[in-house]
């Protein structure tokens, strides 16, 4: 039995198709060997190049690639290895002027088994001077965004120097003026305590010795003369206690331990509750009498409160020296105690705050109900001479 004959591939047909690419094809396209000779360019190869087909045969490989471009090597490697690669290249034209150029190539075998290369060249020229513009231009944007960024940067800067000064104004404002308002509270005390020391105490004084020469020279009602004589003496003792409570202290007399023994003395003498005073002050000199009267009259002011709201039978006060030139100052009591979170700050404790702020230091309030109460303050203070 015949066997029908099988129809056999229009090779014609093929050829046609690939000779009508192969001279049309805007791309330049070279058939060589493996080693590198040029067998046949088509026309867009030629007008790439800008020579014949008879001179790029004469030439070859060697004679249109730039043999400084050190990719070569790899290309023709990979190509050897796969079959097949594709690349960019430097080129050279007929009259020696370089040009890039995208490259693909494969190895394929004739009609004859002989081993062949085809090799599609593209001219980037025009794509590659759009890239490097494109990348000039990104250069000169990430050059334009980093000085909008650093005119940003500084502004901001300046921004916050301005903000920084302003509130640092602002904070000389307030300690000048919590200082005008310490220096007007000592003058009004003084003043007070002054009037009350150089008039009325020596008026009532004058009444005293009237009384006693009533007493003395003539027989008026005794009892109502003698009960005159004792209220009036009661009274010039008030006023003595109350001039030496109001005026401050002559700190340059005496040190800040020997006034706030004198003050602790005469809490203890009243008889309302019991003081301790702890005081170890290791530093060398004098402080500022600024600074030491402020001191003097941050315990004063919370002996008073402890003195009016605490029911506190004790009272401790604990000073010490801290490194670099800080004081600490401890007032406590065992009273009644109360939430700082929920009770707000009376008149005692704000000025207590005003004066440690107009200093730079620090305020702390620690109690509870029923658990008592301890100022601590953190004031750094100068020495004099």
């Amino acid at each position: 039995m015949l066997m029908p004959e099988q129809p056999q591939p229009d090779r014609s047909a093929g050829e046609n198709q690939f000779r009508a690419f192969y001279e049309n094809s805007m791309d330049g396209i070279l058939i060589t060997s493996p080693e590198g000779k040029i067998l046949s360019a088509n026309p867009a190869a030629c007008e790439i190049f800008g020579l014949p087909e008879d001179e790029l045969r004469q030439i070859g490989r060697d004679g249109i690639v730039d043999p400084s471009d050190q990719r070569l090597a790899a290309f023709l490697e990979e190509r050897r290895r796969k079959g097949r690669a594709r690349g960019e290249i430097l080129h050279r034209r007929g009259d020696g002027s370089r040009f890039p150029a995208e490259i693909s190539s494969a190895v394929f075998r004739n009609a004859a088994g002989e081993e062949r290369t085809i090799i599609i060249i593209r001219d980037i020229t025009e794509r590659k001077a759009i890239e490097e513009e494109l990348r000039q231009l990104n250069i000169q944007l990430e050059a334009r965004v980093a000085e909008e960024t650093a005119r940003f940067i500084d502004k901001e800067k300046e921004a916050q120097r301005l903000e920084k000064t302003l509130a640092e104004q602002q904070l000389q404002h307030q300690k000048m003026l919590t200082g005008i308002s310490i220096q007007a509270q000592e003058k009004e005390r003084n003043q007070l305590g002054r009037e009350l020391h150089d008039n009325i105490n020596q008026i009532l004084a004058t009444v005293s010795m009237y009384l006693k020469m009533i007493l003395e020279k003539t027989e008026t009602s005794e009892n109502l003369v003698q009960l005159s004589y004792e209220y009036l003496g009661s009274a010039i003792e008030e006023i003595r206690k109350l001039s030496k409570t109001l005026v401050a202290p002559s700190l340059g007399d005496i040190s800040l331990y020997e006034a706030l023994q004198d003050l602790v003395n005469r809490v203890n003498i009243a008889q309302e509750f019991r003081v301790e005073l702890n005081y170890k002050n290791e530093m060398e000199g004098r402080m500022d009498k600024e600074v030491e009267l402020t001191i003097y009259r941050i315990i004063q002011e919370q002996l008073n409160n402890i003195r009016k709201y605490s029911h506190s039978d004790t009272a401790t006060i604990s000073i010490r020296s801290l490194p670099n030139h800080h004081l600490s100052i401890a007032v406590a009591d065992r009273g009644v105690g109360f939430d700082p979170g929920e009770k707000p700050a009376g008149i005692g404790l704000r000025n207590i705050s005003s004066r440690v702020e107009y200093y730079s230091g620090t305020v702390q309030i620690i109690s509870a109900p029923g658990k008592g109460c301890r100022l601590e303050v953190d004031i750094p203070v100068h020495q004099v001479a």
